[in-house]
Formats: C-alpha cells, sequence, structure tokens
C-alpha cells in the first residue's frame, strides 16, 4: 500500500525491484496498480487477492474510522471467508 507523498515518486522504484501490484491511497479513494511491461497500469482488481477492488478496499477503510476495531477486523474476515466460499463453489 502507497500513500502518495509529493516528495518522492515511489513507483519507478517499486517498479525496478519487481512489486507486481501497488495500491494507492489519496485519503478519499484507493486505486490498485499493475505492473505491465515496466509500467503501472491501474486496474479494476488485484491479480494477488482475488475479489479484492478499491471500491471493497475504501469500504474497509471507511468502516475503519466507524466500527471498532474487532468489529471492523471480524467484517473483513467474514468478507473474506465469503470470498473463499465463492470461489470455491463450481459455477
Amino acid at each position: 500500500m502507497d500513500i502518495p507523498s509529493p516528495a518522492l515518486e515511489k513507483l519507478p522504484i517499486f517498479a525496478a525491484i519487481g512489486v507486481p501490484e501497488v495500491w494507492s491511497y489519496d485519503s478519499t479513494q484507493v486505486g490498485i496498480m499493475a505492473l505491465t511491461a515496466g509500467i503501472y497500469r491501474s486496474v479494476d482488481a488485484s491479480s494477488a487477492l482475488p475479489g479484492v477492488t478499491g471500491e471493497i478496499l475504501g469500504q474497509f477503510i471507511a468502516a475503519s474510522k466507524t466500527l471498532r476495531r474487532a468489529d471492523w477486523q471480524h467484517s473483513i474476515q467474514a468478507w473474506a471467508q465469503q470470498q473463499r466460499l465463492r470461489l470455491a463453489t463450481p459455477q
């Protein structure tokens, strides 16, 4: 996860060491970028974690501001369990 800083452009550093995916948060939304041919491009969903989108990550961040920590963690665990079951069920 990268929280952008105007003082340092980190994406070229991440690309140089081969970080395949970067999540970026700018205090309003989460973006997911995938490394393709040495360049980061915005993508709709994570290739590392099936079902994770910028929208979902934004919802988790928003919930973290209103829920108790234990409740927030439980909600993420419940979501992950639902994802696992969804992916394991033949369609």
